[in-house]
């Protein structure tokens, strides 16, 4: 069981330090995937809020909790979607809708990274949290040749964990 300094660095701090890879696209419609119970887009959205964000969860289960979250703390700049991230990429309507995207505990970035791009528009950042294991550099010069992306970057955050930030 984690300590509470532990649950507020791992989960509240981690998520607040997003804010740092946005850049200027932190002023904009920021959307978290498969935001889970509310990391890293509720605290973001607490500390910064005058950001615009809009969570993507597919389970129901946690989208009736989140919406109940955000009611309780009277969040006016949250938006919880429930769909999973292929369908909204899919919808039409969604594509090239924003400015950013972040992810706390994402898996399959190679297997989802289409959809990310379909939903972020030109000059936007996809920053998620993961593990060093899950990071190849051979596996990131494949994507900045094969798709629309202008840079990819690994930030160190503890000796396990990286945050990475992909612009597109």
């Amino acid at each position: 069981m984690l300590s509470d300094e532990a649950i507020i660095e791992n989960f509240f701090v981690y998520s607040v330090l997003y804010s740092k890879y946005l850049g200027p696209a932190a002023g904009g419609l920021i959307c978290d995937i498969g935001s889970g119970y509310g990391f890293p887009g509720i605290p973001l959205s607490i500390c910064f809020p005058g950001l615009r964000l809009e969570i993507i969860e597919s389970s129901l289960k946690k989208t009736v909790f989140l919406k109940e979250l955000i009611y309780r703390l009277k969040l006016k700049n949250c938006l919880v979607i429930n769909q999973r991230l292929e369908d909204v990429a899919a919808a039409g309507g969604f594509n090239l809708k924003y400015d950013s995207a972040v992810s706390r505990a994402f898996t399959g970035l190679e297997d989802n990274f289409d959809n990310i791009l379909k939903i972020i528009k030109l000059g936007g950042v996809f920053a998620a949290l993961r593990p060093k294991k899950s990071i190849n550099d051979r596996d990131d010069a494949g994507m900045l040749r094969d798709k629309k992306i202008s840079e990819i970057k690994h930030y160190k955050l503890t000796e396990n964990l990286f945050y990475t930030v992909i612009k597109k």
